[in-house]
């Protein structure tokens, strides 16, 4: 597969240049994260909440977006 994007804005380059990293980012951070807390004392669920709800609200499905 081919993409070309022509723009003038930089940032707007640089975003969808990041954009895979930042999928695989998104996809560690959900299906990993957690194991780093499993064995302390603070309950991280609520921040798992957070994340995940952030997710649904812009409309975010990293399994779609990584194939692993």
């Amino acid at each position: 597969m081919k993409f070309t994007v022509t723009t003038k804005d930089s940032k707007e380059a640089e975003r969808l240049a990041k954009a895979d990293d930042m999928a695989y980012f998104i996809w560690e951070l959900v299906h990993n994260g957690h194991r780093q807390f499993k064995d302390t004392d603070y309950d991280y669920e609520k921040v798992w909440n957070v994340i995940h709800s952030l997710l649904d609200e812009h409309n975010i499905n990293i399994d779609e977006l990584v194939n692993n």
